[in-house]
């Protein structure tokens, strides 16, 4: 085998897209010599790339360290943590490619993803905006465009952003992204030039299922704001049916069996025993996507000793490395086998990445909704920490999902049946967790919360064993990050515009209004009332 000529077949196949090939060839390339640099890099790439950062991590760190001052393999390398949640170690290695060549694009780029990922635009503003000074290579600096305008949305700099966002409508490659940032900012009438424009998008055929899907969404939120509700709907409902989701609420069935198996009260009190009394006090605030849990974080961060840290995957990365890919019915038995002081080890790590994002405060919120999954845990491994349970009516919740343009993993906001399906699966498990967790979840009723939104802020911040403050009241006028589809809503005044929308929908969502009920889980807290 010649390895410079397997090498510019690999970096062919990586301009191509073509990953799991180039995969097959960078295994056979790193059979044949495991201590190359570039062999690692090509493996650790090839990773990367098929959405496995974990794998990727071990490769990228050898070929780093073979060449530390290569600011390609620090930049990817940097990329593989981030991507695997290790927020902190990401961080250090593209700053030590900055300090090696600051003016190569890939390094202030990748820095102003880092910041944006971790919610700090205003940090990923000025990267971008470093990017935008440096001479680009061609294709990358429509990239480029639209992540700096990305970046200046959600720091409210909205009309900074219309300026790249309107010269990328000349370009057909990055004109339907551009249609889209820019009606989020604001919808288009229909009888725009950009509405018309959207609609000759829409005509090509040359678009991926991902990118109709987001021009379907795109239209639909001009429909709305123009009042055909029928027409959005229906334009919604298409644009998840582009996208084919896969339905796994057979699957998530199964998982919530095995959670209630293993998460019962005997084990979740040897399981705190096992971890030791844990002095860290975070605040998880969890429950369905899109359910409040943005406007919750925000309430909270308003607080002088609270910093909102974002969703963060770090509870879901310490179940995955005690597991090691064993079943979660397992989970005890592994825990008891790794013992008190390597489960230790791993939450002090969750506590480290927190206070790294916590900017010096005490209190730190991790808002990750589907933390909901291991409710049991976090009660054994932090038993001084709160955990607030947020929920709204169900058919307003699945709106409000169905609405958003979400990630594959949201599958149940596609359709109702689906939905009503998924909903029984959580709801049982939540039943599960304040039946064998008494007085340690807070239910937060969304609709209780933008009401009345003093008697329940005051209750929260009491439960979360914090003083009252007034500036809870107004988290519109906070600096705490967003970086959710919830982002546009949050910067509001808390408000009860949202409540009973389904109702505008009602022939099609009234199904999950029967079925599901009101969603209201403060009984299960409150058994005696």
């Amino acid at each position: 085998m010649n390895i410079e000529t397997e090498v510019r077949a690999i970096f062919k196949l990586f301009g191509e897209g073509r990953f799991d090939l180039a995969l097959a060839k960078a295994q056979a390339l790193h059979r044949q010599a495991p201590q190359l640099p570039v062999s690692n890099y090509c493996m650790g790439h090839a990773l990367a790339a098929l959405q496995r950062p974990r794998d990727a991590v071990p490769f990228l760190r050898k070929a780093a360290q073979l060449e530390p001052r290569n600011v390609d393999f620090l930049v990817r390398f940097g990329r593989a943590l981030l991507d695997s949640g290790r927020v902190r170690e990401a961080e250090s290695v593209l700053m030590k490619a900055r300090d090696i060549n600051p003016s190569l694009p890939i390094v202030p780029w990748t820095l102003g993803v880092f910041y944006a990922s971790i919610d700090r635009f205003d940090k990923a503003v000025e990267h971008y905006s470093t990017v935008m000074s440096l001479k680009l290579p061609h294709g990358f600096d429509n990239n480029a465009k639209l992540d700096w305008a990305f970046a200046l949305i959600e720091v409210g700099r909205t009309k900074e952003a219309e300026v790249p966002l309107r010269e990328l409508l000349n370009d057909p490659k990055a004109r339907g992204t551009a249609l889209a940032h820019l009606a989020a900012i604001e919808p288009f009438p229909l009888d725009s030039p950009e509405f018309a424009m959207l609609e000759q998008e829409l005509l090509r055929s040359d678009h991926s299922a991902m990118d109709r899907s987001v021009l379907l969404h795109t239209k639909a939120r001009c429909l709305s704001s123009a009042k055909d509700i029928e027409g959005e709907y229906a334009l919604l409902r298409e644009s998840k049916l582009v996208r084919a989701k896969k339905d796994t609420s057979e699957a998530f069935g199964r998982q919530v069996d095995s959670l209630i198996s293993v998460f019962s009260q005997e084990n979740i009190a040897e399981l705190s025993k096992i971890a030791g009394d844990n002095p860290f006090q975070p605040i998880h605030v969890l429950g369905l996507p899109r359910s409040g849990t943005t406007l919750v974080e925000r309430i909270l961060a308003s607080h002088s000793t609270v910093a909102g840290a974002g969703e963060l995957e770090v509870v879901a990365e310490f179940v995955r490395t005690v597991l090691n890919g064993h079943a979660v019915t397992e989970f005890l038995a592994l825990a008891r086998k790794m013992g008190g002081a390597a489960l230790r080890q791993q939450l002090n790590e969750i506590e480290a990445t927190m206070r790294f994002l916590g900017n010096g405060k005490d209190r730190i919120v991790d808002k990750m909704p589907h933390n909901f999954l291991f409710v049991g845990l976090l009660a054994a491994v932090f038993p001084k920490g709160s955990i607030v349970h947020c929920f709204r009516h169900p058919a307003d919740n699945f709106l409000s999902g169905f609405k958003a343009n979400l990630l594959d993993a949201h599958f149940y906001f596609d359709d109702p049946a689906i939905f009503i399906s998924y909903f029984g699966h959580y709801r049982r498990l939540m039943e599960h967790w304040y039946r064998v967790l008494p007085g340690r979840i807070f239910p937060l009723h969304y609709e209780r919360l933008v009401t009345e939104p003093k008697p329940m802020i005051t209750s929260l911040l009491s439960f979360c064993q914090l003083g009252w403050e007034e500036d809870c009241l107004y988290p519109e006028q906070g600096e705490s990050r967003i970086a959710t589809a919830s982002v546009h809503q949050a910067r509001s005044p808390i408000n009860a515009k949202s409540v009973g929308g389904w109702t505008k929908y009602q022939s099609r969502l009234q199904i999950i209004a029967d079925t599901c009920g009101e969603g209201d889980f403060t009984p299960l807290a409150n058994p005696g009332s």
